[in-house]
């Protein structure tokens, strides 16, 4: 059980730091101002898969379509935002042997702030791994 915890564990770091570079390298590439916060933004969905990573570029998509003007450099930056959720999540996730799907612990964590909560947020993830 604690080797399956600490495979999670890892998988969960490699894809905060992963998402967190990404985001952070793809909004200084399309010249977006903000790029600290949607970076950090990423990290933590990554690590509490409640929300899509994605989530987190949707304000510099809207720079980029409402502010800017530019649609067609708008919409390759989401593109660009919501293909590692297939590609790299899928890869990571793989490496684990005899895990759970990382939504799981996302309803764990919702569920449990519903029945407890702040503290919720680490007893239900507790309460499903009883």
């Amino acid at each position: 059980s604690s080797g399956i915890n600490a495979e999670y564990g890892g998988a969960s770091l490699k894809l905060a730091v992963f998402y967190g570079s990404y985001v952070w390298m793809t909004h200084a590439l399309f010249g977006l101002e903000i790029v600290f916060v949607p970076a950090l933004l990423a990290a933590v969905f990554s690590l509490v898969p409640v929300v899509g990573v994605y989530w987190s570029s949707v304000p510099g998509f809207l720079v980029l379509w409402l502010v800017d003007g530019r649609v067609l450099r708008a919409c390759g930056f989401m593109a660009l935002q919501i293909l590692p959720t297939y590609v790299i999540d899928m890869a990571v996730y793989s490496e684990i042997e005899g895990g759970w799907h990382p939504y799981i612990t996302g309803l764990a964590v919702a569920g449990g702030m519903y029945y407890f909560g702040l503290e919720g947020a680490i007893i239900g993830p507790l309460v499903i791994c009883l």
